[in-house]
């Protein structure tokens, strides 16, 4: 069967992967915004560098988890993928490796238009731009976030007291899986090739 391995950013997420299949060679923490002092410590994407087994194809991983907040955001996320995009480029990455960006961007628009911006501020184009998951699925339900910050707790409890099924309040589509390459990709039972 599969072998799952997990790589931690240290902070509140990771990657899962299936180490039958793949072999991480880099790993790097990105900061999501340029670091404004040395005294507080900025928040970090993680990087992961893969090379698959069986064919030698390399894919980047980048875990986005994205400024949660209410208002202005949109111009936020475009400067944090900006800035994700342009550490990836002195890590080695030039915008044509086969690259998976996903996780949470804490954002309801298009996850797709959303990272055009981030790469076009970057000055980047690559061949493809996919999105595979979830293009206005409900992907996070607010009710169950209760023991986040004010942002995700005052909407939590309004949920649970009046819930209202079909509601952004309620529930959001804030995550994506965006695909940054130049090949042909296939999805087969859950995995890409």
């Amino acid at each position: 069967g599969e072998h799952l391995s997990f790589i931690y950013d240290g902070f509140t997420g990771g990657i899962f992967f299936n180490s039958d299949r793949w072999e991480p060679i880099e790993t790097y923490l990105v900061d999501r915004l340029p670091k404004l002092t040395n005294n507080k410590p900025n928040k970090t994407c993680l990087v992961v560098k893969f090379k698959n087994l069986n064919n030698n194809r390399i894919v980047w991983v980048v875990n986005i988890h994205l400024k949660a907040g209410l208002y202005g955001m949109y111009t936020r996320h475009i400067n944090e993928l900006s800035n994700i995009i342009n550490q990836l480029n002195k890590n080695g990455w030039n915008g044509k490796d086969d690259t998976i960006l996903m996780g949470d961007f804490n954002n309801s628009s298009s996850k797709h238009k959303l990272v055009m911006n981030g790469l076009n501020k970057s000055n980047i184009s690559p061949n493809k731009i996919v999105e595979l998951c979830c293009n206005g699925k409900y992907t996070q339900h607010t009710k169950y976030m209760v023991c986040e910050d004010l942002y995700h707790t005052i909407p939590a409890k309004l949920c649970n007291i009046y819930p209202i099924n079909n509601s952004l309040l309620c529930n959001n589509s804030y995550d994506g899986i965006i695909y940054l390459g130049n090949k042909k990709i296939k999805i087969i039972d859950r995995q890409i090739y």
